[in-house]
């Protein structure tokens, strides 16, 4: 069933994994790479695959993950790890995932199974020591690729030409393969964003309307998770266009959407984003999607997360310093934003985002305020006024001028609280 082919791109593959294959193979266990690992090693020897992604540069393709499919089943598994006093974590030992540390690496080690019975998100499976029987579970054929010890590449649907063809190809029907997990229908789009030449084969999808209820008995935690790492794609225009059109964005987001506005916003935003050198942030491409609407209800957010939509949702309309007060690195997020969401042109906006940088430090504290006299609530209401005009001045005003206004403040408590 597997064509094998020698595997030469061990590079981006951390040394110390190349080890405990190795430690494995010397206690007669077969362990092999799988996945991830194997797929974005394979891309990065061949760079010329990745910069067809979409018409965008090439992506960082060195793995941080390290899966490894071991034909042994977990009990077997956590006798080896303590022979060989290597610490091991049980994290999903019902489906045979063991986390191990070796060396200070960690590697996500699953024992060989296969799937009785699959319903949605949750499948009975039993363990084996079939790596062939391994790979016909998996989602994609480029997920379905092994490498041992030996350098050997393992690929049994030709996952590789898959891969360097940007062909995002389910293993079987993918009807079923999408029934068994309906997470696999999120994954595809984002996998198509990521490796996929060309536009999306949508007609091999099931119809959104015949599988909506099974979709809502997904954890909405699963489905944010997706679309966060969707929206940092480097160009993730064209794979929303994609889900907008099969129906699927609007659905993920409540019908907040409506039209593909907010498609062009993200994309404007991210050429901004590139011109000014800063950092992607998911919550920021967000909320660009949903055009400033406060969507933190539908999702289950951690608690920054949310504040930090909820707060850049309501800058793009109120005045600067009600987001920089808090949390002074939120206003270069909700600038971009606003040069995204303006009228102008990017060209215009361009000279403003190449110096936009965070805020300093404010000069000024409580004790400074509490020096003039001031007691209570009136330090947090004067320095406040204070940090406002601080703020408004484009952080210009030094620590003496502070000091002024401070002063000035202090001498008419009332104007704090305008």
């Amino acid at each position: 069933m597997f064509k094998q082919s020698p595997f030469s791109a061990t590079q981006p593959i951390d040394l110390r994994a190349w080890e405990f294959l190795s430690l494995c193979g010397a206690n007669g266990i077969d362990a092999r790479f799988v996945g991830g690992c194997v797929r974005d090693a394979l891309l990065y020897e061949h760079p010329l695959s990745s910069s067809r992604m979409l018409g965008c540069k090439p992506l960082m393709l060195t793995s941080t993950d390290i899966d490894i499919a071991i034909a042994a089943p977990p009990p077997d598994v956590i006798a080896f790890c303590k022979k060989h006093r290597l610490k091991c974590i049980p994290t999903g030992i019902a489906h045979g995932t063991l986390t191990i540390l070796f060396k200070g690496l960690t590697l996500e080690v699953t024992s060989l199974r296969a799937d009785v019975d699959t319903h949605g998100r949750h499948a009975t499976v039993i363990f084996g020591a079939s790596f062939e029987e391994d790979a016909k579970r998996r989602d994609f054929t480029m997920n379905a690729l092994f490498v041992d010890h030996q350098q050997i590449l393992y690929d049994a649907f030709d996952g590789v030409s898959d891969l360097h063809n940007g062909h995002v190809r389910f293993i079987g029907d993918p009807v079923c393969r999408i029934a068994e997990d309906y997470l696999r229908l999120y994954r595809y789009f984002r996998f198509w964003g990521r490796f996929g030449n060309g536009p999306a084969d949508i007609s091999v999808l099931p119809a959104l309307n015949t599988i909506k209820d099974a979709l809502s008995h997904l954890s909405i935690e699963r489905v944010q998770s997706e679309l966060l790492k969707i929206l940092m794609l480097t160009c993730p225009g064209a794979v929303l266009k994609s889900m907008a059109h099969y129906g699927l964005l609007d659905y993920v987001l409540g019908g907040t959407i409506g039209d593909t506005t907010g498609i062009k916003t993200l994309r404007r935003l991210i050429i901004l984003e590139r011109f000014g050198g800063h950092f992607p942030c998911s919550i920021r491409h967000l909320c660009a999607l949903t055009q400033g609407q406060n969507i933190s209800d539908i999702f289950k957010l951690s608690r920054m997360q949310k504040k930090k939509l909820e707060s850049l949702s309501k800058a793009i309309t109120e005045a600067n310093y009600e987001i920089a007060l808090p949390h002074p690195e939120w206003w270069v997020d909700s600038m971009l934003l606003k040069d995204a969401l303006s009228a102008a042109s990017i060209w215009a906006c361009r000279p403003r985002i190449k110096t936009l940088t965070p805020p300093p430090i404010f000069p000024l504290t409580g004790a400074d305020v509490m020096a003039t006299g001031a007691a209570g609530a009136q330090i947090g209401e004067i320095l406040t006024a204070v940090k406002r005009q601080w703020i408004a001045s484009g952080f210009a005003l030094n620590r003496d001028a502070c000091l002024i206004s401070l002063k000035k403040f202090q001498s008419d408590p009332l104007r704090a609280k305008l």
